[in-house]
Order: structure tokens, then sequence, then C-alpha cells
């Protein structure tokens, strides 16, 4: 059986996909829905664990941050969808005076930079978007 926080994290990926969904269409891989948020404490492991489900569940862009006990990023996307998403996990850690890494649709890092945690994810966000 599926353990509270699993179950929890699931409910969590599913609010955050119809808060993105808004009123429009329904996602496809020509229009992933795009979900970039900060939660306050919670470790990476469960940024990795609710990052796994929001790109299960619908074909979307999950960037995922937290104020930890430093800032901790967790980037993926839906298989088959187009972004560089180390390069985007790179790119934002670096802005965190961090590191981190990853391979194919799922990459995490942190730095010590809490303070530009929200910049950081609005740059990732607005590269993703730039992309055609």
């Amino acid at each position: 059986a599926k353990g509270l926080l699993e179950r929890a994290l699931e409910g969590e990926a599913r609010k955050l996909l119809a808060d993105a969904r808004g009123e429009g269409p329904a996602p496809t891989p020509a229009t992933p829905l795009l979900v970039a948020t900060a939660f306050d404490g919670w470790p990476p492991n469960d940024l990795r664990v609710l990052a796994t489900h929001l790109v299960a569940l619908a074909p979307c862009v999950a960037l995922l941050g937290s104020r930890a006990d430093k800032a901790h990023l967790v980037f993926a996307q839906s298989e088959g969808l187009p972004h560089d998403i180390p390069a985007l996990l790179t790119a934002a850690v670096e802005h965190l005076g961090g590191k981190g890494g990853g391979r194919g649709n799922m990459a995490q890092g942190g730095g010590e930079r809490l303070d530009l945690l929200d910049e950081a994810l609005q740059r990732a966000r607005d590269a993703v978007r730039a992309r055609p």
C-alpha cells in the first residue's frame, strides 16, 4: 500500500496540475503544463517524488524548489518533451551559488542563496516559456 506521504505528494501533484491548467485546454506534449513552485522546509527527496508524480500524471515541466537547510531544486519533464532539463538546472543552481546535475528528464541540486530561490525559479520558467 502507498504510504501516507506518497499519497499526500500525489494529491499535491494533482492540485498543482489543476492550478496550472486553470481554464485552459487539456495538456498535450505540444502544449504541456508548466508547474513552477517553491515550498518551505521540504527535503529534496520529497521534491523528487512530487516531480515524479507531476510528470507521470500529465505532460508537464516541473520546476520545484524548497527553502530548507539550503535552497534545493528539482527540475523534471514528462517523457518526450524537448527541454534540456540538466542545463536549466545547472543555470539555476549556479544562480544560487551551488551545484547539481542530472541526466535526461530529471535533475536536482542546491545552493546557499535561499534569497535567490524565487528568482532562480522565475528565470527557469522564462527559459522554458521562451523555447519554441
